[in-house]
């Protein structure tokens, strides 16, 4: 038996099945995972995509009109609005999935810090399920040039969501994230959409934090710097540094613990996270110098 590493993994296998048909039926869709997933499709195969499209989770980033483009430059694919649906269900030819999880990096554990989901083959065959595939027809609307052009056009009166920030494709997962950006006040920048003064690395890497993070959106920096602090709290690597610190320790011990969660370069990786903890948990840990080197250890 295959071993499948995430959910996307066991749709990407799902639909690399089909000989004829693919029914994809998600309600947030993300151009990039709709790629991954389409690789594994046969061109020969019929394929429909069902979603829905409300402007407002648009412009916040968690469906993308590019689907569109995605299907239409294929050929042999349809895209279709059902504006009440909340289903999550794949088909291929006569095998079915369905569970909780949308058409997304994050939804299908391609992204740092995804969600947690569920997909589960159904047992009994799909024409069990007809009714529902029926019904998901009923009142839903086929997208074509014209209607894709009414959505763009809608979008453009909404101000650019400059807090939205990309999932991130990755290979690695949600317990191996550490912050990437070095100067932790350039995070609410990115955040707040003030970005003309960072670098270009400095933006990559922003994205990838924010994307691992997923803060709400609209907060004050106050409330943002807050939250990031809380959120860190809760992530592995936080938790296992703070748990090392429990006696003082030197610049070398936490560069080699870190080395040996798999940081390429436990130095730099130290000297990121000394400067995310003294701005966003300032009350947790201090830092001082003695006989040359840094030491670190809890305050409470």
């Amino acid at each position: 038996m295959i071993e499948l590493d995430t959910l996307g993994d066991q749709l990407v296998e799902l639909i690399g099945s089909a000989r004829e048909e693919c029914l994809l039926v998600a309600p947030y869709v993300k151009r990039a995972a709709l790629l991954r997933v389409l690789a594994a499709c046969r061109d020969e195969c019929t394929l429909r995509v069902v979603t829905r499209w409300r402007i407002d989770e648009i412009a916040q980033g968690v469906s993308d009109l590019e689907v569109w483009d995605v299907l239409h430059d294929r050929g042999r694919a349809e895209l279709w609005l059902q504006p009440t649906l909340h289903a999550k269900y794949y088909r291929a030819d006569d095998r079915v999935i369905v569970g909780s999880a949308n058409l997304t990096h994050t939804a299908l554990g391609w992204a740092v810090n995804s969600n947690l989901e569920l997909l589960e083959e159904m047992e009994r065959p799909y024409h069990a399920l007809a009714s529902f595939e029926s019904t998901l027809f009923q009142g839903a609307t086929r997208i074509d040039e014209q209607i894709y052009g009414r959505f763009v056009e809608a979008l453009s009166a909404f101000e650019p969501a400059s807090w939205t920030v990309p999932e991130v494709d990755t290979d690695f997962g949600p317990r191996e994230w550490s912050p990437a950006l070095r100067f932790p006040l350039d995070l609410f920048s990115y955040y707040s959409g003030n970005v003309e003064a960072l670098s270009v690395a400095a933006r990559e890497a922003a994205a990838n934090d924010l994307a691992a993070l997923r803060p709400p959106v609209g907060m004050t920096e106050g409330q943002f710097d807050r939250w990031i602090g809380m959120a860190l709290l809760q992530t592995p690597e936080f938790q296992t540094i703070d748990k090392f610190v429990i006696s003082s320790r030197r610049f070398g011990e936490m560069r080699d613990l870190l080395e040996a969660r798999g940081a390429s370069n436990g130095s730099r990786a130290w000297q990121t996270w000394m400067r995310w903890i003294l701005h966003f948990l300032p009350e947790d840990l201090e830092f001082y110098t003695a006989n040359y080197s840094e030491i670190v250890s809890r305050k409470r």
